[in-house]
C-alpha cells in the first residue's frame, strides 16, 4: 500500500467514524476505488484504535466525571454505613465533608455521573448479544454494496424523522436507564453495514428526547467500549500478523487527527444546525450506489 493511500484511508476512517453517515460504507467504497481490498487486519485495527483513542481524549472530561462520580458515590455510601450502620433511605451527612459543591448537588451529581457507567453497560448489552449470535451471518450476507445502499437510505429516513419530530429536552444529567436501553437497542442496527453506529445511536437518542448535542455525546461514549472490545477481540491475530510498516503508522496517526477534528467540527455544526445535511448526503450516496449497481 502506498503512503497516500494509507493517509487517505486513515483520514476517511477518522472523519466518518463520528459522523452519522457510515464509515463502513465509505471505507468499502474507497477500498474498491483504490484497489486496496486486501488490506491487512493490522491495518484496520490500527485505524480503529486511532479513532478510539481520539474519542477518549476528546471526551476526557466526561470519562473523568464518571470515574470521580463512582469514587465519590462509594465514599458517601461507605461513610453512611460506618456512621449510621444503615444507609437505606438516608440523605448523606455532609457536615464533616469539605467539598467544592453545594451539599445536595454534590451527592446528586456524583450519583448521576456514576450511573453513566451503568448506562453504558445497559446500552452495550443489546448490540453485544445480537452481535455474538449473528455477526458472521451479517458479514456474510449483508456486507454488499446493495445492502449498504439500502441501509444508508433507511437510516437517513429514520434520522430525519427523529430529528424533525422528537422533543429534544433531555440531557445526560437527567438520563434514565430505559433511555440507555432504547439507545442500546437502536445500536443493533449498526451491525448492518451502512446504518452507521453513530447514526443509529444518535437517531435513538433523539427519539427518546435528548438534545442533539447530548444524543451525540452519549453515542460517542457508548461507542468507546464497543470499539475497544472489537480491538481486543482481534488482538491475538493482530499480534501474530503485525509487522511494523509505514502505512499502518500513517493510517493510525491520520485516524487520530481526523477523528479529533471531525468531532470538534461536528459539535460546532449541530449546536446551530439540524441533521438534515447528513440525511441528504446519505440519501444521495445510497441512491448513487444503487444507480451504479443497476447501470454497470
Amino acid at each position: 500500500m502506498e503512503f497516500w493511500q494509507a493517509l487517505l484511508l486513515g483520514m476517511f476512517q477518522g472523519a466518518m467514524e463520528v459522523l452519522p453517515v457510515s464509515s463502513t460504507a465509505h471505507l468499502v467504497l474507497l477500498h474498491t476505488l483504490m484497489g486496496t481490498e486486501g488490506s491487512t487486519l493490522s491495518f484496520d485495527v490500527m485505524m480503529n484504535f486511532g479513532s478510539w483513542l481520539a474519542v477518549m481524549i476528546y471526551l476526557r472530561e466526561a470519562w473523568l466525571d464518571m470515574i470521580v462520580g463512582i469514587l465519590n458515590f462509594i465514599k458517601i455510601r461507605v461513610y453512611l454505613f460506618v456512621r449510621h450502620k444503615s444507609w437505606k433511605n438516608r440523605v448523606p451527612g455532609f457536615h464533616n465533608m469539605t467539598v467544592p459543591y453545594e451539599k445536595n448537588n454534590f451527592y446528586n451529581q456524583s450519583r448521576q455521573h456514576s450511573l453513566w457507567a451503568l448506562y453504558l453497560i445497559v446500552g452495550t448489552i443489546p448490540a453485544g448479544f445480537v452481535g455474538l449470535l449473528f455477526r458472521s451471518q451479517i458479514d456474510q450476507y449483508l456486507r454488499t454494496p446493495f445492502f449498504i445502499a439500502l441501509a444508508l437510505i433507511l437510516g437517513a429516513g429514520l434520522l430525519w424523522l427523529a430529528d424533525s419530530t422528537a422533543k429534544k429536552h433531555y440531557t445526560l444529567e437527567t438520563m434514565k436507564w430505559y433511555q440507555a436501553l432504547i439507545i442500546g437497542v437502536g445500536q443493533i442496527l449498526a451491525l448492518v453495514p451502512g446504518f452507521s453506529r453513530s447514526g443509529s445511536t444518535i437517531t435513538a437518542g433523539l427519539f427518546v428526547g435528548f438534545t442533539r448535542k447530548d444524543a451525540a455525546t452519549f453515542s460517542f461514549l457508548l461507542g468507546a467500549p464497543i470499539v475497544l472490545a472489537a480491538t481486543l477481540s482481534s488482538l491475538p491475530e493482530f499480534i501474530q500478523t503485525y509487522q511494523f510498516s509505514q502505512p499502518t503508522i500513517v493510517a493510525f496517526i491520520a485516524s487520530i487527527g481526523s477523528t479529533f477534528v471531525s468531532m470538534h467540527l461536528f459539535y460546532q455544526f449541530i449546536e446551530k444546525q439540524s441533521y438534515l445535511l447528513f440525511v441528504i448526503y446519505r440519501m444521495i450516496l445510497g441512491v448513487g450506489i444503487l444507480s451504479w449497481i443497476f447501470l454497470r
